[in-house]
């Protein structure tokens, strides 16, 4: 019976384990497949990551390159590094607070480069941004003007402003202007149709080198999102119908490249059209290079597993662990062998058939000796019954004749139940 039991129980953990791992085997493939993480991430695999541009940094000897899961202020140090915002929202500027604009302008005034490129915009996007102005204005003849919006609205962005402030507990409205990059920057929006291109899902077109010769002459671009009004100190880099779509300006000793699209650094135009020049232009000449996935959506919440990880914990939780199937297994199974009495004992008492008398007569026959059985019983009589009972002194004096001669007799069975036999008959004999 212990066999099968233990034998269930192992069965029951083999098929435990078979289900955990095949649970973690459908996840790593679910995550190997890339599509978990959002648009150009660099943990995506598929044509939309970045993952190919990630992976091919790191297998140069002459860079290190890594993910950044925390705050911005945590990658605020002595070495120069170039920070990638890939795929980055015009939405998701409004996000950004002070420290980490704060943080930034340390990280680039003090030689670090940060290149922002924004995700490949469509005019429906536009107009869910936070860059649209709310209130759509109509011209005399009816139509819309809108056609070429300007972008930060100066009612709108006042209005904007005094919430953000609110929000967070600001009076002045410079603090929100600083938040919000666009006018920290002194830059500003609009958006241009791109040019239908016949029998094609997607939109592109090509954007012309502005000002470096070292840059490829054209490149296929992907959005209509595009500069306006840019502040002379923003040098214009690519340019699409002369609008300005990639810009960098110095900061202190670092720099600042924005782009108004991320197709270039994607998984599918590493494969169809790869452009080596632009992409080390982008990095610069910093050893330390950083792709952030926290403007994704994509950050570290450590858990208990991973402060016993950083603290090197294995060891001690390796050993609760053996302590733990340790106590199951001594709860489970006796290590001392059973007494040879003992299992006869249990076998008497819990055998098929027989009932509790059975069980007593199995438990006085193993604790009384034959040779004392009369005496144990008269002892009991005497003492239960004899209580205030005159009457049966008689009786009792001829019982404990009996009793004594059958204690100078041979321990015969016949005898002390021929003994038994007569003790019976002077109880029964009424006087």
């Amino acid at each position: 019976m212990l066999k099968n039991k233990g034998f269930i129980i192992f069965f029951i953990i083999f098929l435990v384990g078979v289900f955990i791992y095949g649970l973690a085997k459908l996840l790593l493939l679910r995550f190997e497949a890339g599509d978990v993480y959002p648009p150009y991430s660099s943990l995506r695999t598929d044509p939309l990551g970045t993952k190919i541009f990630y992976e091919g940094l790191d297998n140069l000897d002459s860079v290190s390159i890594d993910r950044n899961y925390n705050e911005l202020s945590m990658l605020v140090g002595n070495e120069n590094k170039t920070i990638f915002y890939f795929g980055l929202s015009p939405a998701n500027l409004k996000e950004f607070d002070v420290d980490s604009f704060r943080a930034l302008e340390t990280l680039v005034s003090t030689g670090s480069r940060c290149v922002i490129s924004f995700y490949p915009m469509r005019r429906k996007d536009v107009r869910s941004s936070i860059f649209k102005s709310e209130d759509t204005k109509t011209g005399e003849n009816g139509g819309d003007e809108n056609d070429s919006e300007k972008l930060f609205d100066k009612e709108n962005e006042s209005r904007k402003l005094k919430e953000k402030a609110r929000k967070l507990g600001l009076t002045s409205e410079l603090h929100i202007v600083n938040i919000l990059s666009a006018s920290y920057w002194n830059i500003k929006f609009e958006y241009i149709q791109l040019s239908k291109a016949d029998n094609t899902a997607e939109k592109s077109e090509n954007i012309k080198n502005a000002s470096l010769d070292i840059l490829p002459e054209s490149i296929s671009w992907h959005s209509g999102l595009v500069f306006k009004d840019i502040d002379p100190l923003w040098q214009i880099i690519y340019e699409y119908k002369n609008k300005p779509v990639i810009i960098e300006r110095k900061f202190g000793t670092g720099s600042i490249v924005i782009s108004t699209d991320s197709y270039f650094v994607s998984n599918e135009a590493m494969r169809v059209e790869r452009h080596p020049p632009l992409l080390a232009w982008l990095i610069g000449d910093k050893k330390k290079i950083i792709c952030d996935e926290t403007h994704l959506g994509v950050q570290k919440n450590p858990g208990i597993g991973t402060i016993a990880r950083n603290l090197r914990l294995h060891g001690l939780l390796a050993a609760i662990m053996v302590l733990a199937v340790l106590f199951i297994w001594k709860n489970a199974s006796s290590f001392i062998p059973p007494h040879d009495d003992e299992e006869l004992i249990v076998k008497d008492l819990f055998s098929e058939g027989k009932d509790y008398s059975a069980g007593l007569t199995n438990l006085l026959r193993r604790n009384i000796p034959q040779a004392d059985i009369i005496q144990t019983c008269y002892k009991e009589w005497k003492k239960s019954c004899l209580h205030d009972r005159w009457n049966l002194m008689d009786k009792l004096n001829r019982i404990e004749k009996i009793v004594k001669s059958e204690n100078a007799r041979s321990n015969n069975v016949n005898d002390i139940v021929s003994s038994y036999k007569r003790i019976c008959r002077i109880l029964d004999k009424r006087r």
